[in-house]
């Protein structure tokens, strides 16, 4: 989590970034602990994704530091 404000986050704006290697976007996956074949209707495949999120945090409230 980063402040929006480029500062202390005192405006409870946050960006949160959340990274993953994965097989979402995949014409070779599976799910149910590999029971079901899963390919993704977009014919292409990604081996990672990356998502930003601005979220607004209820007043009078601050992520741990500790946490980011």
């Amino acid at each position: 989590m980063m402040p929006v404000d480029g500062k202390d986050g005192d405006d409870g704006e946050w960006w949160v970034l959340s990274m993953s290697d994965n097989d979402f976007i995949t014409q070779d996956g599976y799910i149910s602990t590999g029971g079901i074949r899963y390919v993704d209707g977009s014919g292409v495949s990604l081996d990672n994704q990356a998502l930003l999120f601005r979220v607004k945090l209820p007043d009078n409230f601050k992520p741990d530091p500790r946490d980011h």
